[in-house]
């Protein structure tokens, strides 16, 4: 299961506890607006992401964001900008790159700001 898969799990189950929505209701060209999902609920899923998985959404590509499919599209955008960074950074500077792979550290989080 790739990492986005295992996101999008963590926002099904969200949305089925907090919004009533299970999974079969939802696909890549659903409205989120139209699920019932608002602006706050957004920032809700994004910061589940954050706390999770170390990912900033952030506030002005969260806002963009109006089909499930766009939201897939932010988080694939953002695994993959971290990805190929990760290398990048081991190749310049392993001993960096290293604490910067350690979720929730001050490097990881400012690789992270860095990639938005």
């Amino acid at each position: 299961m790739s990492i986005v898969d295992e996101i999008q799990k963590d926002i099904f189950d969200y949305l089925d506890s907090h919004y009533g929505i299970e999974r079969d209701e939802i696909n890549s060209h659903s409205a989120l607006n139209e699920l019932g999902i608002d602006s706050l609920g957004l920032l809700a899923i994004a910061d589940i992401v954050r706390k999770k998985y170390d990912i900033v959404l952030d506030d002005e590509r969260i806002a963009s964001v109006r089909t499930f499919q766009d939201f897939t599209d932010l988080l694939e955008r953002k695994v993959a900008a971290r990805e190929s960074a990760i290398p990048a950074a081991r190749a310049t500077d392993p001993e960096a790159a290293a604490e910067r792979d350690h979720v929730g550290t001050r490097e990881g989080r400012e690789l992270n700001r860095a990639e938005s």
